[in-house]
């Protein structure tokens, strides 16, 4: 957990280069397969200012990060990795796709 963030689809590395990526990520990495509520989203990537737009940025960051862990997925179709819940996101992985896990 306290080594670098590295995500692979295969062998091939995925770069997450944003730092709001990475802490979006890295947030629901540390809580696989728990929901994590919209407020704590906020607070992890704004602290105690966030903007007025945070929701609609969630909601982008979350769609970007999609974007890199399911490349061939139908923009508008159902996530199975990077899952909407009513309160928040989940990730959904199996044991041998997180190291945490190892």
């Amino acid at each position: 957990m306290l080594g670098p963030l590295v995500v692979r689809r295969g062998d091939v590395p995925v770069a997450v280069s944003q730092p709001r990526l990475r802490a979006l990520l890295g947030l629901l990495a540390v809580q696989p397969g728990q929901v994590v509520p919209r407020e704590e989203l906020v607070d992890v990537l704004w602290g105690e200012r966030p903007p007025d737009s945070c929701l609609a940025l969630v909601h982008t960051y979350v769609a970007q990060l999609r974007g890199l862990l399911e490349p061939a997925r139908q923009r508008r179709t159902v996530s199975h990795v990077l899952v909407r819940v009513p309160r928040g996101y989940l990730l959904e992985l199996d044991s041998d796709q997180l190291d945490v896990w190892s």
